[in-house]
């Protein structure tokens, strides 16, 4: 535009024809609109996996609560926070002379596991710590966190 005066200048002084402008074509800068529909997904995706952990961790009853209680201790056996403890879900139960909190230690299977477990009697705990007992599906279960926190006081 600014070179168009002097164009039609030159070109009544020569007696050409006044040529057209040239004008460089727009580049857009490399800016990208904001990927939110990704991090919505993404924050969903989180949120949920927090939540599967948390409940893997209060409700993921299975396998063994309290392992062996050989050099390292029971407490490396801890596998989540609460363990089926009625009694009714146990056979084979033998007290190991040990204690957890005061409630008695016993190496039991599950009804219809081969595996052997320690751990404690819900129904011997609840007098001891009346909140660390709940049911689960009508079984009793002990949070052995609790249990293991009141342990070490």
């Amino acid at each position: 535009m600014r070179n168009q005066p002097l164009n039609e200048i030159s070109a009544l002084m020569s007696g050409s024809q006044v040529s057209t402008p040239q004008f460089n074509p727009f580049s857009a800068q490399g800016i990208n609109a904001a990927p939110i529909g990704s991090y919505i997904g993404q924050n969903y995706a989180n949120q949920a996996n927090a939540a599967a952990q948390q409940n893997s961790g209060l409700f993921g009853l299975g396998g063994s609560i309290v392992g062996g209680l050989g050099s390292g201790g029971f407490f490396n056996g801890l596998t989540g926070l609460l363990g089926m403890s009625d009694r009714r879900l146990k056979k084979d139960i033998e007290p190991t002379g040990e204690n957890l909190a005061g409630a008695p230690l016993y190496r039991f299977r599950y009804i219809g596991q081969t595996e052997t477990h320690v751990g404690v009697m819900a129904d011997e705990v609840r007098p001891l710590h009346p909140d660390a007992v709940f049911t689960v599906d009508g079984f009793d279960a002990v949070d052995y966190g609790l249990l293991a926190v009141r342990h070490q006081e």
